[in-house]
C-alpha cells in the first residue's frame, strides 16, 4: 500500500490533522514505522503510534525521529513511542533480506527505486561487454546496494566498505544469508584508507550513497577508478527554490567540485530521487570519468 493511501486512512481513523503527517513523514522498514513530527504534541504522537499499530497489522513497532541524519554513521535521532520495545527487524527488497537495527545502522528504504537503477547499470553492463564490472561501494551501511547489485547481476564483484561496526557486522550477515559471499567482499574501515592501500586503480565502478559528504570522497572515489576511468554513482543534497531546477543546481555543484581533480568526465545521467525538505532534494549523478 502507498504511503499516502496508509497516512489518509490512519487519519481518517485517528481524527488527526492531515498537516501532521505528510506522506514524506512515514518510513515503514520491515515492521518499524518511522515517524517525523517534530511539532505534534505527545498526545497527537502517542495517538498516531497506536493508530499505525492498530490500523496496520505487519508494524509491531512506532519510532518518531527527533532529528536529522548525523555524525559519523549517519544515524537517526529515535524516540520509542509504541509497541514492542526494539529497533531490530528484516527488511525485504526485490527478492533479498536485510537485517537493519533503525537506531544503530543507516539505512533508508525510500532509496529503493535508485538501487534498482544502479542494479539495472551494472547487469546491462555485463549484457553488452560479457564481462563484470570491479565495484567498491564506498559507503555500503548494512549492505543494500551491494546484496541488490549482485542478486540481479552474475559477473560482477562487489568492495562493501563501511565504518560503523554494527552496519559492517550485519553486512556481513545480510551477505551470507543472501548467499553473495563470492560476490561481495565486506571491508570494515575507513573508504579513504581502504582505497588509498588497498583498491587504488582498481574499479570499474564506484558507488557514492552518501550526499552530505560527497565532495570529501570525491577524490578517493577517482582514484579508485582505474587509470582508464569508469563510472561514479555520487548522490547530492542540493536547495532548489520554486522556479529552480534541483538536477541543475546540483549539477552546478559538483561540476565546481570536479574543477579540483585533473580528470575529463561526461555526466551521463542525473535525477531526483526525493525531496528532503522544504526546497531540499536528494540528487543522484551518473558520471564517466574518461581518465584518471
Amino acid at each position: 500500500m502507498r504511503r499516502e493511501r496508509l497516512i489518509a486512512r490512519i487519519v481518517k481513523k485517528s481524527n488527526l490533522g492531515p498537516h501532521l503527517i505528510p506522506a514524506q513523514s512515514l518510513d515503514i522498514v520491515g515492521d518499524i514505522a518511522i515517524v517525523k513530527l517534530p511539532e505534534a504534541q505527545a498526545e497527537m504522537k502517542s495517538r498516531l503510534a497506536d493508530a499505525l499499530l492498530r490500523e496496520v497489522p505487519s508494524i509491531k513497532v512506532v519510532y518518531q525521529q527527533t532529528g536529522p541524519v548525523a555524525g559519523d554513521f549517519r544515524l537517526r535521532n529515535l524516540e520509542w513511542l509504541a509497541g514492542e520495545k526494539r529497533s531490530f527487524t528484516t527488511y525485504k527488497e526485490h527478492g533479498c533480506n536485510f537485517e537493519v537495527d533503525v537506531v544503530k545502522d543507516y539505512f533508508s528504504p525510500r532509496l529503493a527505486h535508485e538501487r534498482t537503477i544502479v542494479a539495472k547499470q551494472v547487469k546491462a553492463f555485463e549484457l553488452g561487454n560479457n564481462r563484470g564490472q570491479t565495484i567498491v561501494n564506498m559507503f555500503a551501511g548494512v549492505g543494500t546496494f551491494s546484496i541488490r547489485i549482485a542478486k540481479e547481476t552474475s559477473l560482477s564483484r562487489i568492495y562493501s566498505i563501511d565504518l560503523n561496526p554494527d552496519a559492517f557486522t550485519r553486512m556481513f550477515r545480510n551477505v551470507m544469508s543472501n548467499k553473495m559471499l563470492e560476490r561481495v567482499v565486506c571491508m570494515f574501515g575507513d573508504s579513504t584508507v581502504l582505497v588509498e592501500n588497498v583498491l587504488r586503480r582498481r574499479a570499474d565502478r564506484v558507488l557514492m550513497p552518501l550526499p552530505e559528504k560527497y565532495f570529501q570522497y570525491l577524490g578517493s572515489a577517482i582514484t579508485a577508478l582505474r587509470p582508464e576511468g569508469g563510472i561514479i554513482n555520487l548522490q547530492n543534497f542540493t536547495h532548489a527554490g520554486k522556479r529552480m531546477n534541483p538536477k541543475k543546481e546540483s549539477r552546478s555543484q559538483l561540476e565546481t567540485t570536479l574543477q579540483n581533480f585533473r580528470c575529463t568526465y561526461i555526466i551521463e545521467d542525473e535525477r531526483v530521487i526525493r525531496p528532503v525538505g522544504p526546497g531540499w532534494y536528494q540528487v543522484a549523478h551518473d558520471i564517466k570519468i574518461m581518465s584518471t
